[in-house]
């Protein structure tokens, strides 16, 4: 099972470790191995914590009790690729609160009939683009003509290859 830490904040918030801002569940295929481990604080402690399942199509969320600090991830929500988001209720009976989206990404299908899954294509188009940038910076500041004519022939066949 690969556990998810999710934390609950006082003001509403959902933390994911590091700078993580979203969920990745990997691929469509991938049913029966996800679970979040739930950290309630402030407000969260001591109530019945709630999640909602926001699919991609849009229907109508599915919903799963927090037991003991964790929750499996339905094989609803990994059974369509695309992103979606999951919302928390915590309530006493008396008192409720409610969480600020966390969003996640489910990836594609697979490689398939070699259909290239967008997912990696969007990582892939990001990764080259922060690369050629961090090169021309570099092209810029050489002054060795030499090594500015073998880096635009380097970017020349990166390009060709790319597209």
């Amino acid at each position: 099972m690969i556990e998810f830490p999710i934390t609950l904040t006082s003001g509403g918030s959902v933390c994911l470790p590091g700078h993580a801002f979203a969920l990745a569940l990997g691929y469509t295929k991938n049913r029966g191995v996800y679970r979040l481990h739930v950290d309630a604080t402030g407000e969260w402690e001591g109530l019945a914590i709630r999640c909602f399942w926001h699919v991609p199509d849009g229907k109508a969320p599915a919903s799963s009790l927090v037991v003991d600090g964790y929750v499996d991830v339905p094989a609803s929500v990994t059974a369509q690729p695309g992103n979606g988001c999951i919302t928390f209720e915590g309530s006493d009976g008396t008192m409720t609160v409610t969480s600020a989206d966390l969003r996640y990404d489910c990836g594609c299908k697979g490689t398939q009939n070699f259909d290239i899954c967008k997912h990696f294509t969007n990582i892939f188009l990001n990764f080259f683009t922060s690369t050629l940038i961090i090169s021309h910076l570099r092209y810029k500041k050489n002054k060795n003509t030499k090594k500015r004519e073998h880096f635009m022939y380097f970017l020349n066949i990166i390009c060709i290859l790319v597209v």
